[in-house]
């Protein structure tokens, strides 16, 4: 089932970004992804595998899409992806997008993880804040 093979293949992001890959991209996984909640994990962790490997801009394009169809959903995949958004914007030092994707965290949060994501979106806020100074 997907859900199975989206957990193995999050296990795989820290042994082989290319065998993750190769998990997530096998016709068998993108055939049993049946639910929008499978959908978005599933473009939630490929945003993550290119986050890791260094391909800003697939990443982008990834959590983007999740933040779009996940919105609604009760999980951490579109606030955390805003979170992440942010970060490679700051990275990029484009920090009018930055703010605002950290901006947008707190309004896609759920309980799960709530507390942790909007610090953690405060804390990139403010450091943002102490770089104008």
């Amino acid at each position: 089932d997907s859900a199975y093979r989206l957990v193995g293949s999050e296990m795989c992001i820290r042994d082989s970004y290319d065998r993750a890959l190769n998990i997530l991209n096998d016709p068998a996984t993108k055939v049993s992804i049946k639910t929008p909640i499978h959908q978005a994990e599933y473009t939630y962790r490929l945003a993550r595998i290119f986050h890791e490997m260094g391909y800003f801009d697939k990443a982008l394009n990834y959590y983007k899409t999740t933040i779009i169809s996940c919105k609604d959903n009760k999980t951490y995949f579109a606030p955390n992806s805003a979170l992440q958004v942010g970060i490679i914007y700051e990275g990029k030092g484009d920090l009018r997008e930055a703010r605002k994707y950290y901006k947008l965290v707190p309004n896609l949060s759920t309980d799960e993880y709530r507390n942790s994501l909007n610090m953690k979106a405060k804390a990139y806020l403010n450091k943002l804040d102490n770089k104008r100074m």
